[in-house]
């Protein structure tokens, strides 16, 4: 389950450790292109996201959306969601209402 909290958290936790290490930090595959991970991924400051080729646009928007509702907050893409648990709580309530 890529929404699991423990997941989530442990992929902020890796990425702020790159980032000490002075590296970049990439997502690749169906994981990337999942744009309701799109915003954690802005969030806990993963790097790249590599996706194929026929998913770019959607990706490419969805980053301009994230942004523009940033913008008009006044706020950075870090700002938007607070922590991990709070994405996994939106994730779990959409599953189980589509149940």
């Amino acid at each position: 389950n890529p929404y699991h909290p423990a997941l989530l958290k442990m992929m902020r936790i890796v990425a702020n450790n790159v980032h000490l290490e002075e590296k970049t930090i990439s997502v690749c595959g169906d994981l990337a292109a999942d744009l309701s991970m799109t915003e954690y991924f802005l969030q806990i400051g993963i790097d790249e996201l590599s996706v194929a080729p026929h998913q770019v646009l959607s990706l490419r928007k969805k980053i301009r959306e994230i942004q523009k509702l940033a913008e008009s907050k006044g706020v950075g893409f870090e700002t938007i969601i607070k922590d991990s648990s709070e994405i996994s709580d939106i994730f779990y309530s959409d599953i189980y209402q589509n149940i």
